[in-house]
């Protein structure tokens, strides 16, 4: 009897599946690429330091680039992708997975102060009741008007 597919996960819960149950017809990535770099690379920023905000800098960026295409969160721990930054920029250190969520959250909790700043001078709330025979149900409405 055929294995039961569960939907849950992205792209590498497809691949581990495709690794350990199809192992004679997927093979495990080798990504090991000319790796014959010298060690001492001059990095992409022509001898730029980088400094501490040149770092946050390049956290939000990926931030941003995470949540605006919707990737999965393990891209940071990903050994491909840090192998492709270290190239990019070598003294760039890619955040591991959990600091990364906590700088979400982080970002989370500024993004919703902001918007109940907004929202405060600027939101009407509606209700509206009425019985019927089976339940009393109660519409509750919230209107914003921006600028």
């Amino acid at each position: 009897m055929p294995e039961k597919i569960q939907l849950r996960g992205g792209k590498s819960t497809l691949l581990q599946h495709l690794q350990t149950v199809h192992a004679n017809v997927v093979k495990a990535p080798t990504l090991k690429l000319s790796t014959s770099a010298p060690k001492t690379q001059m990095p992409l920023a022509f001898g730029r330091k980088f400094s501490e905000a040149r770092q946050e800098k390049a956290n939000a960026l990926l931030t941003k680039t995470i949540v605006a295409n919707m990737s999965p969160l393990s891209l940071v721990g990903d050994e491909a992708f840090r192998e492709f930054v270290n190239f990019l920029e070598p003294e760039y250190r890619v955040l591991c997975r959990h600091t990364f969520c906590a700088h979400l959250d982080g970002l989370k909790v500024e993004r919703s102060k902001s918007v109940q700043e907004e929202m405060a001078s600027s939101v009407a709330i509606t209700t509206d009741i009425w019985t019927s025979m089976t339940n009393e149900p109660m519409e509750l409405r919230q209107h914003f008007q921006g600028e």
